[in-house]
């Protein structure tokens, strides 16, 4: 029933004109009838001049079928029927007028033309009104816990402690390590958080929004909220390249690393976004390229845009036929593969380094780097070595060299060099008076370091991979594009080519460095001279 009629049927009832004759019914020998001054007696009483009968106009609009305590008694006379025994009918009146639902129709029908006529809200806005404000007080209690756990996020900072379960006691310092989280907490509280204050001292233990569970929800909104913003970005460009490595975690889970390199519209810069790890079991070609494909348009990502592919040069992902790259081409022609520009310079300063002085010096360096990080006494005697020699210095130590990242092997190279001295005199010092393994060792790899080849292989080294650095930085910048990449290759080529053509005088700058080093190691740099072969010998 529409508002408008029930508005009606309550304010303007159906009125008996004057001199009109109720019906009467016959009860025993007597013919009773219907009254009008019953209606002025009863206000909320209606006769029905179609049915010929009495009936409670406000239980009939807002009362149910059911009544009573427990909703187990049902409605009869003046609201399920019409009333036609007019001989006790003040007392059925009086009955029904006291009944509790009667009471709760009566407010009803009130709280209704009190709504309709604009007076007041409705029940269901105010029940809507009471739902927002529930809302809005659980949101500002909220916040602050959010807002930390974002604030350990942004900083990498572990949230949970060793005890951190239970409600949190601002009156008492906690004698456990309760974790960044709640030590956080704690301090807005102390520090003025009012709100925040009030919700810990006055929540219930199940409301206090503290737990585990409420933090690992936050970080995952939160993570779903950054992925739709990545994908409208990457949608809004029109075009993207997608990107995708395989790693294996600390807990050696097999998994790809995908990422997203489009355009962005609005500064007009090109963008490289890391999208999420995807475990796998199967890693031929075409499931690799399948799980890519899946993880993508799970994203909401629109792969009609596809219009690059980025890997490595291994053959599940760059194989012609069933590599990665070939499988995603067949879905998307215009996919194009790229080999990872950076990856191909690893490979081929890799087979440069396969002549054999070069391979023999980063041995050597990764042994001797390997030979003080090993042990913390050994490590003790660098350090000090290191600031009585060269206090100046702002590497305190060797770096490791890892082997396919050579952006980190020129960086173990400069220090190396740079702590050249520092380092022979600790492996002096311990050749002296280290243990006899250690003594034995230190004395090995003095000699290696202070050979001609090491030190003439460490410098060509450092001056070739000073070239290679800032491309392989540049390389990997999330900003390149294939015109700067290309444009940075061609000048280190011909800084190299213009080296090789100017050989000795490049050379004799190396020497030259290699030269000074020798002089403060007391180390003689003998030229090699080609014998004459004792059959060319034999013929004179």
């Amino acid at each position: 029933m529409e508002d408008q009629t029930r508005y009606q049927l309550l304010t303007s009832p159906w009125i008996a004109p004057q001199g009109y004759r109720f019906k009467s019914t016959k009860d025993l020998k007597q013919n009773r009838r219907f009254q009008s001054a019953w209606l002025d007696r009863y206000r909320w009483l209606s006769y029905s001049d179609l049915q010929q009968g009495a009936f409670c106009r406000v239980c009939v609009l807002f009362c149910g079928p059911e009544v009573g305590k427990g909703q187990h008694a049902r409605t009869g006379a003046l609201v399920s029927k019409l009333f036609q025994k007019w001989k006790h009918a003040l007392e059925i009146f009086d009955a029904h007028e006291s009944t509790k639902y009667h009471r709760d129709c009566q407010l009803a029908a009130g709280d209704f033309i009190q709504t309709f006529l604009g007076n007041a809200p409705s029940v269901v806005d105010q029940l809507d009104q009471g739902r927002q404000n529930q809302i809005r007080e659980n949101r500002r209690k909220l916040q602050p816990v959010a807002e930390t756990v974002l604030f350990c996020a942004w900083h990498g900072l572990a949230l949970r402690g060793h005890r951190d379960s239970g409600p949190l006691d601002l009156s008492a310092v906690s004698a456990e390590n309760e974790g960044n989280f709640r030590a956080l907490l704690r301090m807005r509280a102390d520090c003025g958080d009012t709100a925040l204050k009030d919700h810990l001292e006055g929540c219930p233990s199940n409301a206090s929004y503290l737990s585990s569970a409420v933090q690992n929800q936050i970080i995952e909104i939160s993570g779903e909220v950054i992925k739709e913003r990545l994908v409208a970005k990457v949608n809004a460009s029109g075009c993207f390249a997608v990107l995708a490595d395989e790693t294996t975690d600390i807990a050696g889970i097999e998994q790809l690393t995908v990422c997203a390199r489009y355009l962005n519209k609005d500064t007009d810069n090109t963008e490289e976004v890391f999208l999420g790890f995807v475990p796998i079991q199967d890693q031929s070609g075409r499931a690799l390229a399948d799980t890519i494909i899946k993880f993508l348009i799970d994203l909401g990502i629109n792969m009609q845009h596809l219009r690059g592919q980025g890997y490595d040069g291994a053959s599940s992902m760059a194989g012609r036929t069933n590599g990665v790259q070939a499988v995603v081409r067949e879905k998307y022609p215009t996919a194009l593969y790229t080999h990872c520009a950076s990856h191909s310079l690893n490979l081929v300063l890799c087979a440069a380094c396969s002549i054999t002085d070069i391979r023999n010096c980063f041995g050597t360096l990764k042994e001797t780097s390997n030979f003080f990080r090993k042990s913390a006494n050994r490590s003790h005697v660098l350090r000090k070595m290191i600031s009585l020699m060269c206090p100046e210095s702002t590497r305190q130590r060797l770096l490791g060299l890892c082997e396919t990242r050579w952006v980190e092997k020129h960086d173990a190279v400069l220090s190396f060099v740079s702590l050249f001295e520092a380092v022979i005199a600790a492996l002096e010092e311990i050749q002296d008076n280290g243990s006899g393994e250690s003594s034995a060792q230190a004395n090995s790899l003095a000699l290696a370091l202070l050979s001609p080849a090491f030190l003439v292989s460490l410098h060509v080294a450092k001056n070739v991979l000073a070239l290679t650095l800032p491309l392989s930085k540049r390389l990997q910048s999330s900003s390149i594009d294939m015109s700067a990449a290309m444009d940075g290759l061609h000048l280190v080529q011909e800084t190299i080519q213009n080296d090789r053509d100017s050989a000795t005088a490049s050379f004799s700058k190396i020497f030259a460095q290699v030269q000074a080093v020798a002089n403060k190691m007391n180390v003689e740099i003998t030229s090699r001279r080609a014998g004459v072969p004792s059959r060319i010998v034999a013929l004179h």
